[in-house]
């Protein structure tokens, strides 16, 4: 007659669940909380925009963001302008320093 030996005893296992398995529950809910902050958030617009983007679907945009954009332009525009006019000031009043000879360079060594 052959002899087989013994197989070992399982592990024990606590079914009533101890405090290992009271942190992994908390830690799968706030896993789970965090990442669909960032779904429903900003981040996961932008990603769902890129997504829908990639497959070629568009938004048109309403008539109120358009007259918007519109004004937001007009304004930019006013703002260009305004600085165009200062560089041109700055650049005759520096024009006229060098005519008189006001503006001298750093001395030369």
């Amino acid at each position: 007659m052959i002899q087989i030996p013994v197989p070992p005893a399982p592990p024990e296992i606590i079914i009533g669940g101890g405090p290992n398995v009271a942190v992994m529950i908390a830690a799968a809910i706030a896993g789970c909380v965090m990442v669909g902050m960032v779904f429903v958030g900003p981040v996961g617009r932008a990603l769902a925009d890129g997504i829908r983007h990639l497959l070629g679907a568009r938004r048109d945009a309403s008539p109120d963001e358009i007259e918007g954009m519109r004004e937001h332009v007009v304004a930019l525009e006013r703002r260009v302008a305004e600085l165009e006019e200062r560089q041109d000031f700055a650049e005759r009043m520096l024009a006229r320093a060098r005519e008189r000879g006001l503006l001298t360079g750093p001395p030369k060594e």
